[in-house]
């Protein structure tokens, strides 16, 4: 034999690589469970906000009706309508570069994406030389039965042990789809809170306008006839 390994050597050099990937698989793991609780943390604060801005435009509509009905014939409310519509146009100009933005985080995920399938094809690159090792050793011990079991079961193990690391794999790459699923969906309500929440500070400011505006000079007939207070 020389100077090469013995079969036990090989056996334990192929264990101990088989337990650097499971504490790898691990802490991948413990990150992604990190990852899930500021999710949720992020969706519930978003949550309690849609709760704020309900309670805010309920407000807001109320003082809406009271100064309708004491400037209802008010020319500025169209003038006032444009400038909202102005500033609907700069929010949606800002909402398009945060579009941009997430579009380079979902690349980011894209290349994860690509290093775990590049990791799936290493787990088969050493399913495959485990096979190739086994048939070395089955014929290598050829001529002891006892050893031959030995091997066998220390073989078997190891093939048990990539298809677990597989299957871990396998199952962190889906748990990390689900993540970027939900995170998109938050995103997607953050941006539309944004939007409800810039529409109705801007319709809050057009209504404290009309409301500090003074009421149009009335008629000369009318004004004889207008009651005091």
């Amino acid at each position: 034999m020389g100077d090469e390994p013995s079969i036990w050597e090989v056996m334990q050099k192929q264990a101990e690589q088989f337990k650097e990937k499971e504490e790898d698989l691990k802490r991948k793991s413990d990150e992604l469970a990190e990852k899930e609780k500021d999710l949720e943390s992020k969706a519930s604060s978003l949550e309690s906000r849609e709760s704020e801005l309900s309670s805010k435009e309920s407000e807001i509509s109320s003082k809406e009706s009271e100064i309708q009905e004491k400037a209802s014939k008010i020319e500025e409310d169209k003038m006032a309508f444009e400038s909202e519509k102005n500033r609907i146009l700069e929010l949606e100009n800002g909402i398009q570069a945060r579009e941009s933005e997430l579009g380079n985080k979902q690349k980011e995920l894209a290349s994860r994406e690509e290093d775990i399938i590049a990791k799936q094809e290493d787990i088969k690159r050493i399913e495959d030389e485990v096979a190739q090792k086994r048939q070395d050793m089955i014929s290598a011990a050829e001529s002891s039965q006892a050893t031959l079991s030995e091997l066998k079961e220390v073989i078997d193990k190891l093939n048990a042990k990539g298809e677990e690391i597989i299957a871990r794999e396998k199952a962190l790459a889906k748990e990390e789809e689900e993540l970027n699923a939900s995170k998109e969906k938050i995103i997607e309500d953050g941006k539309r809170l944004m939007e409800k929440e810039k529409q109705l500070l801007d319709k809050e400011e057009q209504l404290r306008g009309v409301a500090a505006a003074p009421p149009p000079a009335p008629e000369p007939e009318a004004a004889e006839e207008e009651e005091p207070g």
